[in-house]
């Protein structure tokens, strides 16, 4: 039986690795790497096309790393190549500091209908404390040449919690960015990793701030763009079609190193492959591409998957896509966890969601799920 799913492309190269980034990347490389790696993932594309049957990949995210440091030819050739059709949303992430004209119009010529750009911070003060790569000018100037490219779709990324913050700074960002006529935002905690630059400078994550999170909520809802998901925000329609994926606990493939995914089989058994986190070990495997890991996740497993990422949306779990998977409604399997915590749940036919209370408490109620299922 032929499926449909989303693809995630991971692109690991970087100018300079940022002092709070934890993600694999590599800072030394050339266009002979690079393309060298492209024809890899090509590869290995087709492999897991053919492995999961998959007839169509209906979304498509290249992410990094730094994918606008790909050369404008090399990508052209690098989708080409993989013989795409029918995709509804086709994101690339860019840094604003490093995109040109020349990779915006690539991009175009080639079908991308959506950028998101890694901001982060318009604030040259709090850029310089986490390390982030690239001046403010340049970045204001990449975001002009994408603004000004006409992509249908238009995303920015903002870090919240910085080091020395305040509501002025992000609700600043928050304008910034939307001055730009963008019709998504996603606003991130900064998660401060060990064993990165800024963690080994003593820096520690923010305490929980209630105030502060709904105070910058409100200045994006007053931007025009709606909350639909914890760090997530759209103008209508304009929602991540591939990140609802990730939600929905939906099919999507992962190519490239440290990249993952998750396949459910026609048995309705959660399927989940994990690369090397080694551009040289993904280079050298041969076409089977044996340093691929599998592992099957158990029933409980998966259920407890779809509830620790489906609450995070706002209108919740799916309950018709909960019930083809587990051939029950989510609560069915949570009744101990429902009846301590009733209050915070919403339930109708369509879906099972928290209210706001209840998302401010999620990781509370994730424990008890998880201690309830048993696994």
């Amino acid at each position: 039986m032929s499926k449909v799913a989303g693809l995630y492309i991971h692109i690991p190269f970087c100018r300079v690795k940022c002092d709070y980034c934890s993600f694999y990347s590599v800072t030394k490389f050339d266009t002979h790497l690079i393309d060298l790696y492209l024809a890899k993932v090509v590869d290995q594309v087709f492999f897991l096309k053919d492995k999961y049957q998959i007839s169509l990949f209906d979304t498509v995210f290249i992410g990094g790393g730094t994918p606008s440091l790909i050369p404008p030819a090399s990508l052209a050739l690098f989708i080409d190549r993989l013989n795409l059709s029918g995709v509804k949303e086709f994101t690339v992430e860019v840094n604003p500091e490093s995109v040109t004209s020349e990779f915006l119009a690539s991009c175009g010529d080639s079908g991308v209908n959506r950028i998101s750009a890694g901001v982060q911070t318009f604030s040259q003060k709090h850029r310089d404390i986490i390390g982030r790569v690239g001046q403010e000018e340049k970045v204001l100037a990449g975001l002009d040449l994408i603004a000004g490219a006409g992509f249908k779709h238009f995303s920015i990324d903002l870090i919240s919690h910085l080091p020395q913050d305040s509501i002025s700074r992000i609700s600043g960002d928050i304008k910034s960015a939307a001055g730009y006529g963008i019709d998504h935002m996603s606003i991130y905690s900064l998660s401060v990793e060990d064993g990165t630059p800024l963690s080994d400078r003593g820096a520690t994550e923010a305490d929980e701030d209630l105030a502060y999170d709904q105070a910058f909520g409100e200045v994006v809802e007053s931007c025009g763009l709606s909350k639909y998901e914890i760090s997530n925000y759209a103008k209508a329609d304009c929602q991540s079609l591939h990140n609802l994926k990730y939600w929905d606990m939906e099919d999507f493939v992962g190519v490239g190193p440290v990249a993952s995914g998750t396949i459910c089989d026609s048995q309705n058994r959660f399927v989940r492959h994990e690369n090397p986190a080694d551009l040289s070990k993904y280079l050298l495997q041969s076409s089977k591409f044996e340093q691929i890991v599998y592992s099957k996740l158990s029933r409980n497993e998966a259920i407890f998957e779809n509830f620790m990422m489906g609450l995070r949306l706002i209108r919740g779990i799916d309950n018709l896509l909960f019930v083809k998977k587990f051939q029950a409604l989510p609560l069915s399997f949570i009744p101990k966890t429902y009846d301590r915590f009733s209050e915070f749940f919403l339930v109708d036919s369509e879906f099972t969601s928290l209210t706001p209370a209840g998302r401010n408490i999620l990781n509370t109620i994730l424990v008890d799920i998880l201690d309830e299922l048993e696994f």
